[in-house]
């Protein structure tokens, strides 16, 4: 196929995330942690609907990654979920138990429509937290959000992506001096937190060839990031000869933009070795 991959971020921080990815026929919302009708409305302003969407991929049950869900499948109960049992468990509080949940498990690959979805694990005080890699005909992507550190695994998921959502959650310093209690402070910066644009740098850094098109850098938190801190700090991660665009994403919805398929897939040149889970952050 020779289609374009189409990629909307709907919103990206601790107010709400959700990300529209179409690969061919194949539709997909990643997070839905904003309101039903932000995401009527944005689907609809490029001429895409809830109703044609394959299926939600859910990383994990925290409100601003399920805020919508509710009111979506009271309006679109056929719509698909897929999410690990913890996630679906942790859900039920925001979310009544629904027909359409499909349960899927970490480093247990399954398809959708042509898109070969592979979940991981990811370090978060959730319930069972995963991130996703998409794979599709001369196309790769993978979502990497929600995370206190990374590790071979992790890295090993990402290499060869021509696409990455990568968190970059807060500034060190911005955290240690900003308004959040001490306690707030330890669970951020924790190894169930969320990545600092240090340890965003160091695993961006660490991706072997051939190196991403784009990364884009989610989660910033709006009172210990700024994205010009998060870009400055993260840009040093590229090499002379990258030509990596890197942009970072907020809570409004950006533009949606295509990506060509490679007449042959990307593979990178040497496969990081999987290490012991959560063993390397930087």
């Amino acid at each position: 196929m020779s289609d374009p991959i189409t990629l909307q971020i709907l919103g990206s921080g601790s107010s709400g995330n959700c990300a529209f990815v179409r690969v061919g026929d194949t539709r997909l919302l990643i997070d839905a942690g904003i309101s039903c009708r932000r995401i009527e409305q944005t689907l609809a302003s490029h001429g895409e609907s809830i109703e044609n969407l394959s299926a939600i991929l859910v990383t994990h049950e925290h409100s601003d990654h399920i805020r919508g869900l509710k009111t979506l499948l009271s309006k679109y109960p056929d719509t698909e979920i897929f999410a690990t049992r913890g996630t679906q468990i942790g859900s039920e509080r925001l979310v009544e138990a629904a027909q359409s949940w499909t349960t899927i498990k970490a480093e247990s690959p399954f398809e959708i429509g042509e898109v070969r979805v592979h979940p991981f694990k990811l370090s978060h005080d959730a319930n069972e937290p995963t991130g996703f890699r998409l794979d599709a005909d001369g196309f790769s992507m993978a979502f990497a959000t929600d995370l206190g550190v990374w590790n071979n695994t992790i890295l090993e998921h990402l290499s060869g992506c021509r696409v990455i959502i990568l968190e970059a959650n807060h500034d060190l310093d911005m955290l240690r001096a900003g308004p959040y209690p001490a306690y707030l402070q330890k669970r951020v910066a924790s190894s169930r937190g969320h990545l600092s644009n240090d340890q965003a740098r160091s695993l961006l850094s660490r991706l072997p060839a051939p190196r991403p098109e784009w990364v884009i850098l989610a989660h910033l938190s709006a009172k210990n990031n700024a994205a010009d801190v998060a870009l400055n700090e993260v840009k040093k991660a590229l090499k002379p000869e990258d030509t990596t665009r890197l942009i970072a994403a907020g809570p409004k919805p950006a533009a949606p933009f295509d990506v060509a398929r490679l007449a042959t897939p990307k593979r990178p040149a040497k496969t990081p070795s999987q290490g012991s889970l959560f063993s390397t952050s930087n």
